[in-house]
């Protein structure tokens, strides 16, 4: 049987004229779904999915945000939010590039929990806790760059 994420990347690529308008436009349903499919094909179900917001951005295809908040005596880390482009030319990209974004989830809501508790600031970047992922994500046919 085929996975979740699989059956989405199965989709047709747009003809190349197709695919500078843009036609694939997520919506929350479509978000979800990936995120769940990726966090259970790639991060093993690990991941608590946090708000994900669609909007038109300039000079990304998302970001991941992450801040602070006060839980005993510390600042511990946790995502607010992963905004996302609210137009992709293909599902494939926009997979790809949410599932960028997850990494960056990961490192700030996992591993800089794990990094605080060695005495290491929190941290998200294009780094090695980044690249690290690059294997699992190609196993799933998915790419993992800086760009997406």
């Amino acid at each position: 049987m085929q996975s979740k994420l699989a059956q989405i990347l199965e989709a047709p690529y747009p003809s190349n004229s197709h695919y500078r308008s843009m036609p694939y436009r997520p919506d929350e349903e479509a978000s979800s779904s990936a995120f769940n499919a990726i966090n259970d094909n790639i991060f093993g179900g690990i991941l608590k999915q946090p708000p994900i917001r669609l909007k038109r951005l300039k000079k990304t295809w998302g970001w991941c945000q992450g801040e602070f908040e006060i839980r005993g005596n510390g600042h511990w880390p946790y995502t607010k939010e992963i905004v996302m482009y609210s137009m992709y030319p293909s599902v494939h990209l926009f997979v790809a590039t949410l599932g960028h974004e997850m990494v960056h989830h990961w490192q700030w809501t996992i591993n800089s929990v794990e990094r605080m508790a060695q005495g290491k600031k929190p941290l998200m970047s294009h780094g090695p806790t980044f690249y690290q992922w690059r294997k699992a994500f190609a196993q799933q046919g998915l790419p993992l760059g800086k760009n997406y």
